[in-house]
């Protein structure tokens, strides 16, 4: 995941020198950085979370394949591309949390438990 976010630097600094390039390498190099951000959170997150994060595989993948469509267009087109996947997959992931798994219960708001310090006189 470090290395993810090096490759981002280096894809963005590349970018901002010549946004209208079409070189490979440049592409290469902007794909590069989510590519290994999300090839290492898929993997902590099996181990720490002990669930496959389907949406950033899912993310993974849509990356690549953008890569390979996109090859030939322009830097920032591709730059827009990928910033569009991006949150797509940080949206799944949003979603993804925000759903009650069947290890999780639904959390009470308001329900009339008593906190901490117990019920109020």
């Amino acid at each position: 995941m470090i290395a993810g976010v090096v490759a981002i630097g280096l894809g963005a600094r590349l970018m901002v020198e010549d946004p209208l390039t079409r070189q490979p390498a440049a592409l290469a190099a902007l794909v590069a950085g989510p590519t290994l951000t999300l090839a290492g959170w898929i993997p902590l997150a099996a181990l720490v979370h002990r669930r496959m994060s389907w949406h950033r595989l899912a993310g993974l993948l849509a990356i690549v394949i953008a890569a390979v469509l996109g090859h030939g267009m322009p830097l920032i087109a591709n730059a827009a591309v990928l910033t569009a996947l991006m949150l797509l997959t940080a949206h799944g992931d949003m979603l993804v949390h925000r759903r009650p798994g069947p290890d999780r219960a639904a959390p009470d708001v308001g329900g009339g438990t008593a906190g901490p310090a117990g019920p109020a006189g």
